[in-house]
């Protein structure tokens, strides 16, 4: 998830976007005297258009129509005793794929009598990822004998290896990486198995 925060003259507003289902969420602190609030949005190079009112107190919205790749623009007008006030500043926000894993390589480690099997990934540290920002991280993925793949665990950053300990002998184990910046997920990496 990542939250923007930007001043509008009379409030301070954010936005939060949540990748998983592409949806927007939306606040600000309530203007002094209003009755609605007017949004406005453009996509793109496209021009702005009216997007949605919201009806005071109410300062918060979710919608389902954010795109990955797009860049999206806003501005916010309040009414006030009947009258519109102008627009507040611009904001706009790039709504980008974070970098895939590259070099995602493994190491297959046979148990002993009576232990698991074990499987050490590494791959190359993806750029621009924020160590410092607990929404970036790397995110694994797993299928279990040619099954789908499900999401298995996460890593936050620095980390460019992790050791599976969890293998059975009984079974065989692929594995694919994504990043994750700013709680937007990138593509799934190449293909990496078990093998005895």
């Amino acid at each position: 998830m990542k939250t923007f925060i930007f001043s509008l003259f009379l409030f301070l507003s954010s936005f939060t976007v949540v990748s998983a289902a592409d949806t927007e969420i939306y606040f600000y602190t309530a203007t002094q005297g209003a009755t609605q609030y007017n949004i406005w949005r453009k996509v793109n190079a496209g021009v702005y258009g009216p997007y949605t009112n919201v009806s005071a107190p109410t300062t918060e919205l979710l919608m389902t129509t954010l795109i990955p790749g797009n860049t999206y623009c806003y501005k916010v007008r309040a009414q006030i005793n009947g009258v519109w006030t102008p627009f507040y500043n611009e904001w706009c926000f790039d709504d980008t794929l974070p970098p895939p894993v590259s070099n995602l390589s493994g190491t297959f480690t046979k148990g002993c009598n009576g232990c698991m099997d074990t499987m050490e990934l590494i791959w190359d540290e993806a750029e621009p990822l924020d160590a410092a920002n607990p929404n970036d991280s790397y995110r694994i993925w797993r299928n279990i004998d040619g099954g789908s793949y499900g999401f298995f665990t996460s890593l936050v950053l620095p980390a460019t290896t992790f050791t599976d300990h969890s293998l059975s002998p009984a079974h065989a184990y692929c594995y694919k990486l994504k990043t994750r910046r700013s709680g937007i997920d990138g593509p799934l990496s190449s293909e990496i198995c078990a093998c005895e």
